[in-house]
């Protein structure tokens, strides 16, 4: 399970920005449905993010996937094509010099751990791997090409640090060495999946090839899209040349069905496409205990489909799935669904800076009109809209 992903010095985010799964030990909302319990700790099963256009939600996401990418495919691999690419806070000529921060704090096989590592311009300049929770144990510790690992507790680093280039992480080595430790971390990584709605022709891709493959998953998609008027989705054509066929009723002038047409993908709307696009990994997150990142999900889900899919996370998730995602629709806070600990927000500073805080730093009554609130500005995260005016007019003027 994720308990934390802390960032700094990344895009937009200039301060240690913290997202906890780690429930509040005095908010009693939803603790039946929308907590898991993990060694006396509460672990939550959704987070979600708002904020402005602009205000960075995307980049705390590209920050997540930014990471698990070095973990999964190294930093040699990350910055193959441009070797010296800057990650930081560019708006500040102390962080532009800086390296860039990233620590994750998880729960693998009941072991609690906490990684991160700090690079400067593609290079490593700091890596540490810790075990435990109330009482932590180092297991190693690198400053550049310093690595010290505890020969008791991470024997798997042994002879391993001279073959650990400055681009290359001393986990992932650890692990292409077989390290026990070092490959069920890498393990649980490829479980945590971010999907920042940039690449939903692949995402697409991954649908359709589980619709294929994966039988449960092709009755659960059809019985959710039939409410949606497609009775059924069917395949045929050899591998490499499918085709998917979407069928819809017919009606005569009476409105009495008589057939049903299908329709290829092609001829599918684009809010079906997206549902198609997010349903595959939703659905595998569920089944497989994988962590789930959406950013901007309410551009793909109407607020009613959102609010279903979220309860199907809180009710109907025994498995450890976690979800998180990014949103502007504020009808989730009216529906009281979510506990406060679960509600994020990003905001811009004057100086392009991102931040990062919970509705937890707020006094909120448990009667608050949160979406009214949230609206009027009292959490913050909203657009300048008085200064977009202003301009707005000032340019129709100029006319």
């Amino acid at each position: 399970m994720l308990i934390q992903f802390a960032v700094e010095n990344f895009f937009s985010f200039k301060e240690e920005a913290i997202l906890s799964f780690l429930g509040n030990k005095t908010t009693k909302e939803h603790e039946e449905e929308n907590i898991f319990y993990l060694e006396g700790q509460k672990i939550l099963k959704s987070l979600a993010i708002y904020g402005a256009n602009a205000s960075g939600k995307t980049n705390l996401f590209l920050a997540l996937r930014f990471m698990l990418d070095c973990m999964k495919h190294g930093l040699d691999t990350i910055f193959k094509e441009d070797a010296g690419k800057s990650t930081a806070f560019l708006f500040s000529p102390t962080t532009a010099k800086e390296s860039s921060f990233f620590e994750l704090v998880f729960a693998v096989e009941g072991q609690f751990y906490h990684y991160g590592f700090e690079i400067f311009e593609g290079k490593l300049q700091a890596e540490w791997l810790y075990r435990g929770w109330n009482k932590e144990e180092e297991l190693f510790q690198r400053e550049k090409q310093q690595i010290d690992y505890d020969k008791d507790l991470f024997s798997e680093g042994d002879r391993l640090a001279e073959k650990t280039r400055p681009d290359v992480l001393f986990l992932l080595v650890c692990a292409q060495f077989n390290g026990t430790i070092a490959k069920s971390i890498l393990d649980y990584v490829a479980k945590v999946n971010v999907l920042t709605g940039l690449k939903g022709e692949s995402i697409l891709g991954f649908g359709l090839k589980k619709f294929e493959e994966d039988e449960r998953f092709r009755l659960w998609l059809q019985q959710f899209m039939q409410p949606l008027g497609i009775e059924r989705i069917s395949l045929s054509g050899e591998s490499g040349k499918r085709e998917y066929r979407f069928w819809h009723q017919v009606f005569d002038e009476s409105g009495q069905g008589i057939e049903s047409q299908g329709l290829p993908l092609a001829r599918m709307s684009t809010g079906t496409r997206k549902l198609l696009c997010f349903l595959a990994p939703i659905y595998e997150a569920l089944e497989e205990q994988e962590v789930l990142f959406i950013d901007e999900l309410d551009a793909s889900f109407h607020p009613l489909l959102l609010e279903l899919l979220l309860k199907l996370f809180h009710r109907h998730n025994k498995k450890g799935a976690q979800f998180a995602f990014s949103l502007h629709n504020p009808r989730l806070l009216e529906q009281k669904l979510l506990r406060r600990d679960q509600i994020y927000f990003v905001e811009k500073t004057p100086r392009g800076a991102s931040q990062l805080y919970s509705l937890l730093d707020y006094k909120v009554r448990n009667d608050e009109k949160l979406d009214k609130n949230y609206l009027k500005g009292k959490y913050g995260a909203l657009p300048e809209l008085q200064l977009l005016e202003e301009k707005l007019l000032e340019y129709g003027q100029e006319e």
